[in-house]
């Protein structure tokens, strides 16, 4: 075992990674260490900030573990975080969803995970955007949590092991104080899994001369010291400010000019990502209909109606982007606006296209989702339409297939908020500093304008910031 973790240092160090940094360093030695000892229920957690070479050791590890009899298998929370792990690291990745569950009906006629066995030996899964994992019960888990779900596969298979990789810089999950994948004392306490840590914090030389990630290591440097406040940003380099309407509309015109797909607008709340979507395709794309081809979109809510069930997504997820291609049949009923879609995802680029019936009313709505009473008053019109069906368990099943019922809710996809951004990267990201009330709290505003910042792969656009907010340096 010695040599073998002697060995491993020396080609990490001398043929893969030159110049690592002393953070790098120590994580090879824990990984190395980890991998060869297997021990049972024990995880490594890999935190890196940005440009710290987190992914250059994801890179590096993947490359070498074929060799020495492991498989590789890469995951994300989302496809977008799956499509920007392929592309950094040159290898296939999934989501998590796509590993862990195939769908399954219930007696009663509603959807649920099934969650499957791990069916891999001597496989390394790495999880990558793990700040984003939630150990909340998600929708029809049947009481589990994804991170529960992540730890039990793994744990199936036979001589496996588990690596989270995150920033724990970024967002939590919603309704997460911390990110629980992250957390050692959660994972022994709560799951009674053992785990290793590492934690990158030097910027890696080729990344220094980053404005983006100097502001972005000037923000988490002020989230651990003793009083967090906002440290001020540098408008150099890739990094700029916009003062008014005019520059933005003429900044991100110009950005649209390189394509659609890589530009993004962060806002803090539903309400205002609304208005900029409502601005953009008004003034910028001169769109008049209410939704038309070629406008991107993005899902809010898990739907696993319009999916074959052997496609490889399993299902539309909250988050996923489409282009529309085709929109017809457009029309009101329920007191809703329908219309028939053909979708093409953005960042699946082999699928075939999907159709299916899409709900027009949460597109420009303020509320994240459809409402509550809406959701209601649509259920009511279906059972009244169904209530002729003689049996409950008939009426549920024609809910289950009704082309209105199973509607995907769609909203605008150039202007969300961090939470939908987050495990996504664009070359330009537009990040508005909205109103804040007296009594902000300073932490949680620093890891939500970090996580935005962190988004682009370029250049960045900091909207409405107060003068005192800029540095001059």
């Amino acid at each position: 075992m010695q040599m073998n973790l002697a060995m491993l240092s020396e080609v990490f160090l001398k043929e893969w990674i030159l110049n690592p940094t002393e953070g790098q360093r120590r994580a090879i030695d824990v990984f190395s260490q980890f991998l060869w000892e297997g021990r049972s229920k024990t995880a490594m957690i890999l935190q890196g900030y940005a440009g710290t070479g987190k992914t250059t050791l994801l890179r590096t590890f993947s490359k070498w573990l074929p060799s020495v009899g492991f498989r590789v298998v890469f995951m994300a929370p989302t496809g977008r975080a799956a499509k920007v792990m392929l592309d950094s690291t040159g290898r296939r990745a999934y989501t998590a969803h796509r590993i862990l569950y195939r769908s399954t009906l219930t007696p009663e006629g509603h959807f649920s995970f099934g969650l499957r066995t791990n069916p891999l030996t001597r496989a390394v899964f790495f999880i990558d955007e793990s700040s984003m994992v939630s150990d909340r019960p998600s929708d029809g888990s049947q009481g589990r949590s994804l991170l529960e779900d992540i730890l039990f596969f793994v744990h199936s298979g036979v001589d496996c092991r588990l690596v989270f990789l995150g920033d724990p810089a970024q967002l939590p999950p919603v309704g997460e104080g911390k990110s629980p994948a992250l957390d050692a004392d959660r994972l022994l306490k709560q799951h009674g899994w053992e785990s290793v840590s590492v934690q990158l914090t030097e910027v890696v030389r080729q990344e220094k001369t980053s404005w983006v990630l100097r502001n972005a290591t000037r923000l988490r440097e002020a989230l651990l010291a003793e009083s967090i406040q906002f440290p001020g940003l540098s408008p150099k380099g890739e990094v700029h400010f916009l003062q008014d309407g005019y520059e933005v509309m003429e900044a991100l015109e110009q950005s649209y000019s390189a394509g659609v797909d890589q530009t993004i607008v962060v806002t803090r709340s539903n309400k205002r990502a609304v208005l900029y979507n409502r601005q953009i395709r008004s003034r910028l794309l001169g769109a008049e209909e209410l939704l038309g081809a070629g406008d991107r979109v993005m899902v809010v809510k898990n739907n696993y109606h319009w999916l074959p069930s052997d496609h490889p997504a399993g299902f539309l997820a909250n988050g996923d982007i489409f282009e529309v291609m085709a929109l017809s049949n457009q029309e009101d009923k329920y007191g809703l606006v329908f219309a028939d879609a053909r979708l093409r995802w953005t960042d699946r680029e082999d699928d075939l296209l999907i159709e299916a019936k899409v709900l027009l009313t949460v597109l420009d709505s303020d509320s994240p989702a459809l409402r509550v009473e809406e959701s209601q008053a649509l259920y009511q019109s279906l059972q009244a339409e169904y209530a002729h069906f003689p049996t409950q368990k008939e009426r549920k099943e024609a809910l289950r297939v009704d082309p209105y019922a199973q509607a995907l809710q769609l909203k605008f996809a150039y202007a969300v908020t961090c939470h939908k951004a987050q495990g996504g990267q664009w070359e330009t990201v537009f990040i508005e500093q909205a109103y804040e009330p007296e009594g902000l709290d300073n932490a949680a505003y620093l890891r939500w304008l970090y996580t935005a910042l962190t988004r682009t792969t370029n250049k960045v656009y900091l909207v409405g910031f107060r003068p005192e907010d800029v540095l001059s340096e």
